[in-house]
């Protein structure tokens, strides 16, 4: 189990065996034969091994496609601007640059909000 109070700043050295980057998610699957823990290779994984049948994601679509890039964004840009427990952070501690909020925010509302909208919308909502 993962202390919550301390989990941005001290990761256990078991999760960090199983995921470099520190953060969650982290699947373990197949006996412990398939470690992902990258959510885009999360979600990838999880479709191809029980959407069998392509509902979620049928194939050569431009929705999949389109499903994709939300999924990419979502998982690198918005992630990036979203996260306080990065390997980054990690890395350079309290003498690294400090995250301002009211800039992350304000990049989130102008450029990460109407970017979503307009990747939603094209997909029809």
């Amino acid at each position: 189990t993962f202390d919550r109070a301390s989990f941005r700043t001290e990761k256990p050295s078991w999760f960090l065996s199983l995921n470099p980057n520190g953060k969650v998610p982290c699947l373990v699957s197949d006996e412990g034969k398939l470690v992902l823990w990258e959510s885009g290779a999360i979600c990838a994984h999880m479709l191809e091994r029980f959407d069998r049948d392509r509902f979620l994601a049928p194939t050569g679509t431009l929705e999949q496609a389109r499903f994709w890039q939300l999924a990419f964004y979502c998982a690198g840009t918005v992630d990036n601007l979203t996260a306080t427990s990065s390997p980054i952070q990690r890395a350079v501690g309290a003498a690294g640059p400090r995250w301002d909020n009211d800039e992350r925010r304000r990049a989130l509302r102008e450029v990460c909000g109407p970017t979503l909208q307009d990747l939603i919308c094209q997909n029809g909502g």
